[in-house]
């Protein structure tokens, strides 16, 4: 075999420090972001509030006075407070940015960047890991998503499936599964060769896991033809794991401040960000001239540093709220009939097509709209309640499976308690009404609404009857 050298281009995303902290950005809930902000200016002395301050004329600063280049060094260091290890040349501008420690998200992005020394396999870590639910599953069929990924990142499907492979093993263990028994699997092994257990507790997940539903140690030991006390320990093992790993960091309980208003004025509709609460920031002018000018301030390394990440954080700001701006002022350009007409008017949409509309990748969108609110005339909602997947009429139009749950809803609420309607009839009510509907996806919403079927609502029903019954009964007594 003859060795050869070849020349070709290929397109790489590289994941610098800037493109990461805007990732950081975009993702951050509005309370997140404020307490984030807030950290930055107690931090960094060449950030300021832009509100705050009275514009100074550029005659009347001296920029070569002595005086103020010491000013700006004692600035600095009254922020920390070991001045000599702030002043060190390992000082990381990155480490300002406030994370929260119940964003599970972040968690798994910094890891993926330590974890992932190419910048392609980073990128498709990321997208694998926002393609999962809240539970840490992939919600995307693999297949397609290998696929379209390895289209993105030019690599291939099987080269995704071992990335897919790697971000299992990350913190959280299990995260990104593709189902119950590969979750298990990824937490089984993170356990040593040796431990008493594991290797029938592997053999029950992928083989059977529905035995230890029965709970039955000794019919678990006769079928896999071990001891009780291996069976045990397997057991007791399997108990111990995480099944929904998504979920092994829940977020504390936040107050809802809205990142979008929506507001009527005049005939039309007016979409603007809200942006009470957040400080307006901007580089200290004066500062950055000294730093250019004088020797003593521009030779400081961690100051230099200070400045780059105070122009990071300023245009990760504007390029937040403009993606955000973009990506809501489309959104409820399609959803106006919601605004008319309430939940039961939503269009169908997805994340694609609002990214299409606005120039940037579906990811993006996806960050933007999560843990992100919006203030309508019909309440307090978020984002991601305007993306919904589409339902045929008969007459060829469409309509958003989100509304469809809302008349769902609606019919149960005004049926007669005492004969309650069953999935069928209602899927008949709702043909009716020219939305094409099958019994067992009545089923599927009723379910994600915590509605009891027909019958259990019936029960619910009578008991409540007897109860007033029961009562009248005593109050005649």
């Amino acid at each position: 075999m003859k060795t050869a050298q070849i020349l070709q281009q290929n397109q790489q995303l590289a994941m610098t420090p800037q493109l990461l902290q805007q990732i950081r950005l975009l993702q951050l809930s509005r309370l997140e972001l404020e307490q984030t902000l807030q950290q930055a200016l107690e931090t960094n002395v060449l950030l300021e509030v832009e509100d705050d301050l009275q514009e100074l004329d550029n005659d009347e600063v001296d920029t070569s006075n002595e005086e103020q280049t010491d000013e700006i060094l004692e600035a600095y260091e009254a922020c920390w407070d070991t001045p000599a290890a702030a002043a060190s040349s390992d000082y990381d501008p990155m480490a300002n940015m406030a994370e929260s420690e119940g964003d599970i998200y972040s968690r798994l992005q910094v890891q993926i960047m330590e974890e992932f020394s190419d910048a392609n396999d980073q990128a498709i870590a990321i997208s694998l890991v926002d393609a999962c639910d809240e539970s840490g599953y992939l919600t995307e069929d693999f297949p397609a998503l290998a696929r379209r990924l390895s289209q993105e990142y030019d690599s291939s499907p099987r080269h995704v499936e071992s990335v897919l492979l790697q971000v299992q093993q990350l913190d959280p263990a299990g995260f990104a599964s593709r189902s119950l028994c590969e979750c298990l699997t990824a937490q089984l092994n993170e356990y040593p060769d040796g431990t008493p257990g594991k290797a029938l507790a592997l053999r029950i997940v992928q083989e059977d896991l529905s035995r230890l539903a029965l709970h039955d140690t000794a019919d678990l030991a006769a079928h896999f033809e071990v001891s009780e006390e291996e069976a045990r320990y397997a057991e007791q093992l399997i108990l111990s794991l995480d099944p929904k790993p998504g979920e092994s960091i829940s977020p504390a309980a936040q107050a809802i401040f809205p990142d979008v208003v929506v507001r009527r004025v005049g005939d039309q509709w007016r979409v603007d960000l809200a942006r009470e609460r957040l400080p307006r920031l901007r580089v200290n002018s004066t500062y950055e001239r000294m730093l250019s000018t004088h020797q003593q301030a521009g030779g400081h390394q961690a100051l230099r540093d200070q400045l780059t990440e105070a122009r990071w954080i300023v245009r990760g700001l504007e390029i937040r709220n403009d993606t955000l701006s973009r990506a809501a002022a489309v959104i409820f350009e399609r959803q106006k009939n919601f605004l008319e007409q309430g939940i039961e008017g939503l269009a169908p949409l997805t994340l694609r097509e609002v990214a299409d509309a606005i120039g940037m990748h579906e990811s993006t969108v996806c960050r933007i709209t999560t843990n992100k609110y919006v203030q309508t005339p019909r309440g307090v909602f978020e984002l991601k309640t305007f993306f919904s997947s589409q339902l045929n009429r008969k007459d060829g139009s469409e309509i958003a499976g989100t509304a469809v749950r809302a008349m769902v809803r609606k019919i149960i609420e005004r049926e007669d308690f005492a004969k309650p309607l069953s999935d069928g009839v209602i899927a008949k009510m709702l043909a009716r009404k020219g939305i094409c509907i099958a019994r067992r996806t009545v089923a599927k919403y009723r379910e994600a609404m915590n509605i009891a079927p027909a019958r259990q609502r019936g029960q619910q029903s009578a008991g409540r009857m007897a109860e007033e019954r029961t009562s009248c009964h005593a109050l005649a007594s």
